[in-house]
């Protein structure tokens, strides 16, 4: 009698097994690195906004819109801004009179993040010239 059991061998088992785990080795990662820049475009586009409302601010009143001294906010209707429905970046802070212009953190909160302290700062230093957009972690590490 022919035994025609239709089955799969252990190796074939392995070696599926295997192909699998470098795959998932390498798409973890990589979708890690997606998520990170992904969440740290809402915070660009947010403080882009700000940059942009601030000018049209200006344009119109011949000053930078200040709300008051390092004032935490969420929602700046002055300036047409409102971040509560942003899912990452939510926290405005616009510190006024800086070097001629005005300066610009915005704060995201991640928990259980890929980001060091869980805590994402993002600040714009405008003045005449080109602005500076730097993103740092909870230990003040650049992100990019």
């Amino acid at each position: 009698m022919i035994n025609n059991k239709k089955a799969f061998t252990l190796i074939e088992l392995v070696i599926t097994i295997t192909i699998v785990a470098i795959l998932a080795s390498v798409a973890v990662p990589l979708y890690t690195g997606y998520t990170k820049k992904a969440k740290l475009t809402e915070g660009y586009s947010l403080i882009n906004s700000i940059r942009a409302a601030q000018h049209r601010y200006y344009s119109e009143y011949r000053a930078f819109f200040y709300p008051g001294n390092w004032v935490h906010t969420c929602n700046l209707p002055e300036l047409s801004i409102d971040a509560r429905s942003n899912k990452y970046f939510t926290d405005i802070v616009i510190n006024n009179n800086w070097k001629n212009g005005y300066q610009c953190y915005v704060y995201g909160k991640f928990e259980g993040s890929i980001y060091s302290g869980g805590t994402i700062y993002m600040s714009i230093a405008d003045t005449s010239s080109k602005p500076d957009i730097t993103a740092t972690d909870g230990y003040g590490r650049t992100i990019s």
